[in-house]
């Protein structure tokens, strides 16, 4: 079976200082300016709470995460006992893959509000990135038991049930995900991954298309779902998806690789060849492409070719 991506949605991240900024439609000329009016407030009271957090908010909008931050912290320092600030903090650290410290924040908003549904969901996510799934299980149940009507505690619990192999307890999730949110891209996506590793292929490209219709751009749906007919011995339908994904990421090794291990399977071997070696190009220590590209040479003959691939792709760890 093919690889097939899962991903996690990070839970509204920034949700309560932002809710105006989220509702007005907030542009990037519109940040720099209040971004220059907050910092005269500041200038004027240097001990002025609101304008840290929200001057805070909108250099995390523009990616300036550590400005974002030195306000956070400030605020922290004038309000320590300010739950939202923490949550806040703890999102931006996550943004940083400083988990550590993101745990630490979240659980200190948890600390000063227990009934704080966001806090435990954001920090599940860390848990399962990090393998702490019990831990993790634990707060999105929590998070579920405060909050029963959050899709995205739903989506996240289901990727993490997905991570394990506990398909069946994805799907579930899944479609709780998606009766709170039926234009959810991300339910449909994972749910028909979920399937897909389920060998319910028609299942899974029905979740595949309706994705794809609410995001008709999005390469990993088409990577996912040309991995799901290539697991269904359907190449060519796999070879037009894998066309699109590298259309929308020219830069996709992964998906060089998939589209030669179809042209192989439909015994075109020319093709295989240069889309393993693209793929290699575009990643040098990516096994698969090595591997792909070893049988090829083997069924055409080429020993010494296919011996040098093979052991490239043994030395780079590939398990068949």
């Amino acid at each position: 079976m093919m690889t097939i991506k899962f991903f996690k949605i990070v839970l509204a991240i920034f949700l309560v200082i932002s809710a105006i900024f989220i509702a007005n439609g907030i542009t990037y000329a519109d940040s720099h300016e209040d971004i220059q009016k907050y910092t005269e407030q500041i200038a004027k009271n240097p001990n002025d709470v609101e304008a840290y957090n929200e001057r805070g908010f909108l250099y995390a909008e523009l990616g300036q995460y550590e400005l974002a931050i030195q306000d956070y912290s400030k605020s922290i320092e004038l309000n320590p006992n300010d739950e939202f600030t923490y949550y806040n903090r703890g999102s931006v650290y996550a943004e940083l893959g400083q988990y550590e410290l993101a745990i630490q924040d979240y659980s200190k908003s948890i600390e000063l509000n227990p009934n704080w549904a966001w806090s435990y969901g954001n920090r599940g996510i860390i848990y399962s990135d990090l393998g702490k799934y019990e831990l993790a299980f634990q707060d999105f149940n929590k998070a579920i038991q405060l909050n029963p009507n959050n899709k995205y505690i739903y989506y996240n619990r289901g990727s993490t049930y997905a991570d394990l192999g506990q398909y069946e307890q994805a799907i579930q999730d899944f479609n709780k995900a998606i009766q709170l949110d039926p234009n959810s891209v991300e339910s449909y996506a994972n749910r028909g991954n979920a399937y897909a590793n389920l060998g319910q292929y028609g299942q899974a490209f029905q979740d595949y298309n309706k994705a794809i219709q609410l995001d008709p751009n999005n390469k990993y749906i088409y990577y996912n779902r040309g991995s799901t007919y290539s697991d269904s011995g359907q190449y060519e339908l796999a070879i037009q998806d894998f066309n699109k994904a590298i259309q929308l990421d020219p830069n996709s090794a992964e998906s060089y690789a998939n589209r030669g291990n179809a042209y192989a399977n439909l015994g075109q071997y020319e093709q295989a060849i240069q889309d393993y070696s693209k793929s290699i190009e575009l990643n040098s220590n990516f096994p698969n492409s090595y591997y792909g590209r070893a049988l090829v040479y083997e069924k055409l003959g080429n020993i010494t070719a296919a011996q040098a691939d093979f052991e490239k792709a043994k030395e780079l760890g590939y398990k068949e």
